[in-house]
């Protein structure tokens, strides 16, 4: 019998677990698409994984199906006596993982994991680093989250907006990354079958938007920018995706919404769609991207994605945008809360269809180069060797 001499050789070190903790408020997939891509592209003869998830949700759905172990220990949302039970029994259940696991490091993939990760730092002493990807640490977080080892920041913004500055030089930014195979490009073919497929127009010009009905992601102005370039042209049609506004809604912004929306809806020049997957199949269907962000913005992923169909972007100087688009270059940057100049920017992106062709092909580029989903998952990789001193 032939022996694997790799396997035997005892000169090539095994590879090294890590505890990867993850915090989902909804069963949908949502935020876990960056966790798919470290665990797609990360090397096994480096490390290897194990996923703990906080409730069944599609993304550990979606980590179970690759092979991969994952854990469910439920905490979080719930009645305030199911909350006290679980966090009761929280530290346990953790402890009980990591015997088994034997982690060499332990990685919170936000904040909010952060807070379990730091009680098995405080319980068995295992590194931890923490993922920032929001702006700022919530009261009830930051206590625990500012006790990790190192921290893996998702922007330059969301560190420096983030964390106190003597804990600065504890943070390593690793911009999330994009498997480029999820973004094909087929060029006008693909994007009248998308647009069909959505129900928009296939000899019209659209304008898309993707996001979570927030004020902070700039609907409003999206909407007054709509309005005032459908008064100049009559071949422009706008697009949300992510949520439909609820009349009936309890968020006095989400009914602010489908109300001045409603003229432009009815003239056929604005339509509401829901959550969209894959999400490439609304970016193969536009002509420009739009993120009016009216607040900081972490980092801005329908942004990437968009890019990488080859879409233009136009977004606000808030934050992540900031160091993903090149102004005049992927895109357009123009101030927030401006619906002036957001209409000038994607006015005359609309009347010039070889600049838009052209900073498409060039923000493809940069996706590729500066943020696939192998980059990040070797940057992540890097950052626990660093930790580790390995």
């Amino acid at each position: 019998m032939v022996m694997n001499k790799t396997k035997m050789n005892p000169s090539i070190p095994a590879p090294r677990t890590v505890l990867i903790l993850d915090y989902n408020n909804v069963p949908t997939m949502l935020s876990g698409h960056s966790l798919l891509a470290l665990l797609d592209h990360m090397d096994p003869s480096r490390y290897n994984a194990v996923v703990v998830f906080n409730r069944l949700c599609d993304a550990e759905q979606a980590v179970a199906q690759r092979g991969i172990q994952t854990v469910i220990i439920p905490y979080g949302g719930g009645s305030p006596l199911l909350r006290l039970w679980q966090y009761g029994r929280l530290p346990l259940a953790l402890w009980s993982v990591l015997r088994r696991v034997k982690p060499a490091i332990i990685h919170a993939n936000s904040d909010i994991a952060g807070r379990p990760a730091i009680a098995l730092k405080c319980l068995t002493g295992s590194p931890v680093i923490v993922h920032i990807r929001n702006i700022g640490l919530t009261i009830r977080t930051a206590p625990f989250v500012l006790r990790a080892d190192h921290f893996a920041s998702v922007s330059i913004a969301a560190r420096e907006r983030s964390l106190p500055c003597n804990l600065l030089s504890r943070a390593t930014i690793v911009w999330d990354g994009l498997d480029l195979s999820d973004y094909p490009v087929d060029g006008s073919m693909k994007q009248t079958a998308a647009r069909r497929a959505l129900g928009l127009p296939v000899d019209c010009l659209v304008v898309g938007m993707a996001a979570r009905l927030s004020e902070q992601k700039g609907q409003r102005y999206f909407i007054k920018a709509a309005k005032e370039i459908a008064a100049m042209r009559s071949d422009v049609v706008f697009v949300h995706a992510g949520k439909v506004p609820n009349p009936h809604s309890d968020s006095a912004y989400e009914r602010e919404l489908g109300a001045s929306s409603a003229d432009i809806c009815a003239a056929g020049r604005f339509r509401w769609l829901g959550y969209i997957s894959p999400i490439a199949d609304l970016w193969a269907a536009v002509d420009i991207a739009v993120l009016p962000a009216c607040g900081p913005e972490a980092f801005g992923r329908v942004i990437l994605e968009a890019m990488a169909m080859q879409r233009p972007v136009v977004s606000t100087f808030s934050g992540g945008p900031e160091e993903i688009i090149q102004d005049t270059e992927t895109g357009r940057l123009v101030p927030q809360r401006d619906s002036g100049a957001l209409t000038t920017a994607i006015a005359e992106l609309l009347a010039d269809p070889e600049e838009r062709q052209r900073m498409g092909a060039l923000a493809r580029m940069v996706v590729e180069h500066f943020f696939s989903a192998d980059l990040y998952a070797r940057r992540i990789m890097d950052l626990y060797d660093n930790v580790l001193n390995i």
